[in-house]
C-alpha cells in the first residue's frame, strides 16, 4: 500500500467517524428535547379539569416510579448514545494524528494497537481520583455533557411528579 493509499484510507476512516458523531449528535438533541417535553406534557396534563385523576397513595406511588423510571431509562439510553460519541470522536482523532504523522513522516506506519486501545478506551474514569481530576477541565471530559442532561432529565422528572401529586391532593 502506497503512501497516498494510506492517507486516502485515513481520510475516509476520520470522516466516517465525524459524520456519524453528527448524525448521532441531532438525534441525541431530539431525544433529550423529546424526554423533556414528555414530562412538561404529563404535568400539564394533570391539571386539565377534564380528567380525573384518583386520590389514592397507590396511584400517586405508581406516578412516581413510572416518572422516575422513565428518567432513568432516559438518561441509560443518552448515556450509549454519549459513549458512541465519545468512541467515534477518539477513532476520528486518531485517523487525524496518523494523517499527520505519516505527512511529517512518510516511512511511518499507523498504529493499529493504538486504535484498538482508543476503541476500547473506557468511557468515565476508572477511580474517583480520576474522575475529580478530570472534571477540573471540563472541555477535555465527556462525561460532562451527559451529567447535565440527566440532571435536567431528573429535574423535569422530580418537578413533574410533584405538581401530579400537589394537583392530586388538591382535588381530594
Amino acid at each position: 500500500m502506497n503512501i497516498q493509499d494510506e492517507l486516502e484510507a485515513l481520510k475516509y476512516l476520520s470522516s466516517t467517524h465525524r459524520k456519524a458523531h453528527d448524525g448521532r449528535r441531532q438525534y441525541e438533541w431530539k431525544w433529550f428535547l423529546t424526554v423533556l417535553t414528555f414530562f412538561v406534557l404529563v404535568a400539564g396534563l394533570a391539571f386539565q379539569d377534564k380528567i380525573k385523576l384518583p386520590g389514592s397513595w397507590w396511584f400517586i406511588a405508581i406516578v412516581w416510579i413510572f416518572l422516575l423510571l422513565e428518567a432513568v431509562l432516559s438518561s441509560l439510553f443518552l448515556l450509549r448514545i454519549h459513549i458512541a460519541h465519545h468512541r467515534n470522536r477518539l477513532c476520528a482523532e486518531w485517523a487525524e494524528d496518523e494523517i499527520q504523522d505519516i505527512l511529517k513522516d512518510e516511512n511511518h506506519k499507523p498504529n493499529i494497537e493504538k486504535l484498538d486501545s482508543v476503541r476500547n478506551k473506557s468511557f468515565f474514569p476508572s477511580s474517583v481520583k480520576e474522575l475529580a481530576k478530570e472534571l477540573k477541565k471540563p472541555t477535555k471530559t465527556a462525561a460532562w455533557p451527559w451529567t447535565g442532561q440527566t440532571l435536567f432529565i431528573l429535574t423535569f422528572a422530580v418537578a413533574s411528579a410533584i405538581l401530579i401529586t400537589w394537583r392530586i391532593l388538591q382535588r381530594s
